[in-house]
């Protein structure tokens, strides 16, 4: 039978209101947790925390959607116009 190995596993820990607390406050958390438990200190996501602190800007996804609206109302407006011109000159 196989020896349990605790590097073999990963543990996934939710925080209540986990937007309203910072990096600091986080990581103590799972310290704590982790001496209570007398585990190694975890590595955290750094990832996470850079994603979680940046706000989502809508007015500039507006202007993205906008320009992309407007291109393409251009184009469809291209393609009609060189259709009725071959059109025409037949």
């Amino acid at each position: 039978m196989e020896r349990f190995d605790p590097a073999g596993y990963r543990a996934y820990v939710h925080f209540k209101n986990s937007d309203q607390l910072g990096e600091e406050l986080m990581t103590s958390y799972c310290r704590e947790i982790a001496e209570e438990y007398q585990l190694p200190m975890p590595k955290m996501n750094s990832k996470y925390f850079a994603y979680a602190s940046k706000s989502f800007d809508f007015a500039l996804m507006a202007g993205v959607i906008a320009i992309v609206l407007i291109g393409g109302y251009i184009v469809i407006q291209s393609i009609f116009r060189i259709s009725i011109n071959e059109k025409i000159q037949e």
